[in-house]
Protein backbone atom coordinates (compact mmCIF):
# COMPACT_ATOMS: atom_id res chain seq x y z
CA UNK A 1 0.00 0.00 0.00
CA UNK A 2 3.10 2.41 1.04
CA UNK A 3 4.15 2.51 -2.61
CA UNK A 4 0.71 3.07 -4.25
CA UNK A 5 -0.09 5.59 -1.94
CA UNK A 6 3.47 7.34 -2.32
CA UNK A 7 3.15 7.09 -6.49
CA UNK A 8 -0.57 8.64 -6.42
CA UNK A 9 0.40 11.71 -4.46
CA UNK A 10 3.39 11.99 -6.89
CA UNK A 11 0.77 12.43 -9.23
CA UNK A 12 -1.35 14.77 -6.88
CA UNK A 13 1.24 17.02 -7.24
CA UNK A 14 1.93 16.98 -11.50
CA UNK A 15 -2.23 17.27 -11.34
CA UNK A 16 -2.40 20.10 -9.07
CA UNK A 17 0.61 21.52 -10.71
CA UNK A 18 -1.00 21.77 -13.96
CA UNK A 19 -4.74 22.29 -12.82
CA UNK A 20 -4.55 23.97 -9.64
CA UNK A 21 -6.84 21.63 -8.23
CA UNK A 22 -5.99 19.08 -5.75
CA UNK A 23 -7.55 15.27 -5.93
CA UNK A 24 -8.12 13.17 -2.69
CA UNK A 25 -6.89 9.92 -2.37
CA UNK A 26 -8.05 8.27 0.48
CA UNK A 27 -6.46 4.83 2.55
CA UNK A 28 -9.07 2.66 4.67
CA UNK A 29 -7.69 2.36 8.09
CA UNK A 30 -10.12 0.63 9.66
CA UNK A 31 -8.79 -1.48 12.42
CA UNK A 32 -8.98 -2.71 16.00
CA UNK A 33 -9.26 -0.02 18.48
CA UNK A 34 -6.16 1.39 19.26
CA UNK A 35 -4.78 0.16 15.90
CA UNK A 36 -7.19 2.71 14.28
CA UNK A 37 -5.45 5.80 15.81
CA UNK A 38 -2.22 4.22 15.11
CA UNK A 39 -3.47 3.80 11.37
CA UNK A 40 -4.68 7.33 11.61
CA UNK A 41 -1.81 9.23 13.25
CA UNK A 42 0.93 6.71 11.18
CA UNK A 43 3.94 7.61 9.38
CA UNK A 44 2.91 5.02 6.40
CA UNK A 45 -0.38 7.00 5.90
CA UNK A 46 0.87 9.67 3.61
CA UNK A 47 -2.52 10.04 1.51
CA UNK A 48 -4.27 13.36 1.80
CA UNK A 49 -7.73 11.31 2.84
CA UNK A 50 -8.43 8.57 5.15
CA UNK A 51 -11.64 6.15 4.95
CA UNK A 52 -12.97 4.33 7.75
CA UNK A 53 -15.68 1.66 8.01
CA UNK A 54 -17.73 2.77 10.76
CA UNK A 55 -20.21 -0.03 11.13
CA UNK A 56 -17.00 -2.22 11.42
CA UNK A 57 -15.47 0.24 14.12
CA UNK A 58 -18.65 0.05 16.47
CA UNK A 59 -17.86 -4.08 16.55
CA UNK A 60 -14.03 -3.14 17.50
CA UNK A 61 -15.52 -1.18 20.22
CA UNK A 62 -17.96 -3.14 22.03
CA UNK A 63 -15.18 -5.90 21.26
CA UNK A 64 -12.57 -3.41 23.23
CA UNK A 65 -15.03 -2.33 26.08
CA UNK A 66 -16.15 -6.05 26.50
CA UNK A 67 -12.87 -6.96 26.89
CA UNK A 68 -12.28 -4.41 29.53
CA UNK A 69 -11.60 -5.82 32.91
CA UNK A 70 -12.30 -2.78 34.85
CA UNK A 71 -16.10 -2.92 33.31
CA UNK A 72 -17.79 -5.08 34.78
CA UNK A 73 -21.89 -4.24 33.78
CA UNK A 74 -23.41 -6.26 30.99
CA UNK A 75 -23.48 -4.44 27.81
CA UNK A 76 -26.44 -4.28 25.57
CA UNK A 77 -26.36 -2.98 22.28
CA UNK A 78 -28.70 -1.10 20.68
CA UNK A 79 -29.27 -0.34 16.04
CA UNK A 80 -30.66 3.64 18.00
CA UNK A 81 -30.47 5.02 14.05
CA UNK A 82 -32.89 1.94 12.24
CA UNK A 83 -35.65 3.65 12.34
CA UNK A 84 -33.83 5.92 9.37
CA UNK A 85 -33.78 2.93 7.37
CA UNK A 86 -37.23 1.55 8.07
CA UNK A 87 -40.78 3.21 7.35
CA UNK A 88 -43.36 3.37 10.58
CA UNK A 89 -46.36 1.55 9.99
CA UNK A 90 -47.84 4.86 11.05
CA UNK A 91 -46.43 6.78 8.74
CA UNK A 92 -48.27 7.57 5.69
Amino acid sequence: MAGRVKRYMEIEKEVFETTGEHVLYAVNITDSVPKIFENARGSRIRANAIIINYIALVLAVLQAIAEDLKINVPIWDIWMFAGAFYMSLTTA
